[in-house]
């Protein structure tokens, strides 16, 4: 009990050095399993919306294999929280939780939290909210929303960083296991690994047999798959710079590694009479654009084939969706060699003036986090949206200005 002391002492970032030596890789959160990698994760997500994060302890005792601790968290709303932008509020929230230890492990956490006040403090609920709704009813009202996925076998291409780690996370949150391909293992990929819910398969995925060893890997069981690898270099020179070379590589990481993941795939869907494959496409594969050409008419193609494949494969209980995201804050758009910084070695422009051109071009004014297109994955993966088949949902900000 002693290191678990510890944590509740410890500063944000020292506790995820201890998280391995606390949790099991079995622990669970109000009922839900989530390994190391869930209390990791809600660390990480703090930390991001309040990098002054701090922690006033009121009460902790012990009782048998039981600690039970109630705590106040506070902060400034200064980074992105739950897709809620900064807003320099100062955040106070009251936390009671109880921590079941075996074998000198955490295995199970019950919590209890003034949800709905966190929620106004950031802005995500007004203020004249129901405030009769008790944080014990919201938390049965989202358990409503269970989306039936634990124990559901998933495989996720370009798992390692971006879009695809944080389906990955969404895929374990849920309960699923996840094959989890990457050319190569990342630190996040590796804490999720240790779960004991995630088994990352390395593996060059634009390689003509990479996708089929990737799939291999989850044995004779593959409920979900999600095709997320891609990549969208830049083309500020226009179509005469993009070689053939080019447009190969393009068309085999963002369309042939699809093909090949779901041929190899979908005898196994069709032995269980079962399965959802979710294709993330683009925006630009219905706003074609010259300075990612190549990107385009590839994205369009892996749009055409997940239709086309829908029709064929649906009455075998197969269904397949795509997902077409407009600019989402990853590596792909905001990373070192990403399309921002291309952009800004090509213009002169700064790579934070090429984003905020980006960001002034949709609705809401901001890129799209990569937890928002999870969430739509995991809706899609479940047979809560058992009747969705052939469908394309866009995310975009209100990017494209038709529908």
């Amino acid at each position: 009990m002693e290191i678990a002391r510890r944590w509740f002492t410890e500063g944000w970032t020292g506790k995820l050095a201890l998280a391995d030596e606390i949790f099991s890789a079995e622990v669970r959160t109000n009922g839900v399993h989530v390994g190391v990698a869930g209390p990791v994760g809600r660390i990480r997500d703090r930390l991001a919306g309040f990098p002054d994060l701090s922690t006033s302890i009121e009460d902790m005792f012990v009782s048998g294999d039981k600690l039970a601790v109630t705590l106040t968290w506070q902060g400034t709303h200064n980074g992105t929280y739950g897709g809620v932008a900064a807003t320099g509020k100062p955040v106070a929230v009251r936390d009671t939780a109880i921590w079941h230890f075996r074998d000198g492990l955490v295995v199970e956490i019950l919590t209890l939290q003034d949800q709905f006040g966190f929620l106004k403090q950031i802005g995500y609920l007004p203020d004249d909210v129901d405030a009769a709704l008790s944080p014990l009813q919201l938390s049965q009202w989202r358990l409503v929303m269970d989306l039936h996925l634990k124990g559901q076998t998933a495989i996720v291409t370009g798992a390692g960083r971006g879009i695809g780690l944080a389906i990955t996370r969404g895929l374990v949150a849920e309960g699923a296991v996840v094959i989890a391909g990457a050319h190569k293992s990342t630190p996040e990929l590796d804490e999720l690994a240790r779960s004991g819910a995630v088994q990352v398969v390395e593996g060059d995925l634009a390689e003509p047999d990479g996708p089929a060893r990737l799939v291999a890997a989850a044995g004779d069981r593959a409920d979900i798959l999600v095709n997320n690898v891609g990549a969208a270099p830049a083309r500020p020179g226009g179509f005469g710079e993009i070689t053939d070379e080019d447009w190969q590589a393009s068309l085999t990481l963002n369309l042939m590694a699809a093909v090949r993941a779901t041929r190899a795939v979908l005898p196994i869907m069709r032995a269980a009479g079962k399965g959802a494959i979710v294709n993330i496409s683009s925006v630009n594969a219905v706003l074609p654009d010259p300075s990612v050409m190549d990107y385009s008419a590839a994205k369009g193609a892996l749009a055409n084939f997940s239709k086309s494949l829908s029709k064929e494969v649906g009455p075998h209980g197969i269904r397949v969706n795509t997902i077409s995201p407009g600019p989402v804050a990853t590596d792909l758009w905001l990373g070192d060699h990403g399309v921002a910084a291309t952009v800004s070695r090509a213009t002169g422009a700064s790579p934070q003036e090429v984003e905020s051109q980006a960001a002034r071009q949709m609705v809401t004014g901001r890129f799209t986090r990569p937890e928002e297109v999870a969430d739509l994955v995991l809706i899609l993966a479940s047979d809560r949206t058992a009747n969705v088949t052939g469908a394309d949902i866009t995310i975009d900000g209100g990017l494209i200005p038709t529908w």
